[in-house]
C-alpha cells in the first residue's frame, strides 16, 4: 500500500487505519499521497506552521471564521495543491455531539435515562468517531483519484459558487463511501472494535444517518 498515514491522534491506531484501508479497491491503495488525521484544531494549526503552509493556514483561519458565521465545520478535505488528505476529528466530534444531544432531548429518554446515561453516551462516542474517520478517508480518498484522473474541478469560482450537493465529484464521493462503506462495515467495525453501532447510509439530503443500538 502506498498511502502514508500520520496519525496525530490517540482516537484510532495506525493498525486500525491500515487494516481498513486495505480493504479498499487497488486503486485507493496504490495513491501515493499523505494522509493526515489531527485530533485538534490547535493542533493542526501549529502543524501547519510549523510545516510552513502559511497559505493553508491562513485559509484555515479564514474557514473558521465562516464555519462560525455559517454554523457549518468542514471534518476533512483533500488538499489538490499539496495532493493530501487532511481528517479533522474535533469537527466530526462536533457532528456527534449534535445527534447525542438530541437524544437527550428527545421525548422518551426520561423513560430510559438509567439505562442510557451519560457514561454510556460518551462510550458511544469514542465508538461512533472511528467509524466515521474511516467514511471520511473514503471520500477524500474518492477525490484524490479524480486529481489523479483530472476529473476534479479545480476551479476556486465554480467550487465556491456551485452548491455541494450539485458537484458531480462530491455526488461521486457520496456513492463510493456508501458502496464501500455499507460493503465493508461489519469488517470495519470488528476491526475497529466498534460495538453497538449500525450504520445507514443514505443519498437522501447528502447526510449519513447512523442508528445506536442500544443494550441494557
Amino acid at each position: 500500500m502506498n498511502l502514508r498515514i500520520e496519525n496525530y491522534t490517540n482516537i484510532i491506531t495506525n493498525k486500525e487505519l491500515i487494516e481498513c484501508l486495505e480493504l479498499l479497491p487497488k486503486q485507493y491503495k496504490e495513491l501515493d499521497i499523505y494522509i493526515n488525521i489531527f485530533e485538534s484544531n490547535i493542533q493542526y494549526l501549529k502543524y501547519l506552521l510549523k510545516k510552513f503552509k502559511l497559505l493553508s493556514f491562513t485559509a484555515e483561519c479564514i474557514d473558521f471564521i465562516i464555519d462560525k458565521v455559517s454554523k457549518s465545520s468542514t471534518s476533512g478535505y483533500y488538499n489538490i495543491r499539496n495532493k493530501e488528505v487532511y481528517i479533522l476529528c474535533w469537527n466530526i466530534y462536533k457532528q456527534i455531539d449534535v445527534r447525542l444531544d438530541n437524544i437527550e432531548k428527545s421525548k422518551g429518554y426520561e423513560e430510559c435515562k438509567d439505562f442510557v446515561t451519560k457514561d454510556i453516551l460518551k462510550y458511544y462516542r469514542e465508538q461512533w468517531i472511528k467509524y466515521m474517520i474511516i467514511n471520511m478517508l473514503i471520500h477524500e480518498l474518492t477525490h484524490a483519484i479524480q486529481d489523479k484522473e483530472k476529473r476534479l474541478s479545480k476551479s476556486w469560482l465554480k467550487r465556491f459558487f456551485t452548491k455541494w450537493e450539485k458537484r458531480e465529484e462530491e455526488i461521486e464521493a457520496m456513492r463510493a463511501t456508501i458502496e464501500f462503506s455499507s460493503k465493508n462495515e461489519d469488517k470495519f467495525l470488528e476491526i475497529l472494535n466498534v460495538k453497538g453501532i449500525k450504520a445507514n447510509h443514505s443519498l437522501q439530503e447528502f447526510k449519513y444517518k447512523y442508528n445506536l443500538q442500544i443494550t441494557k
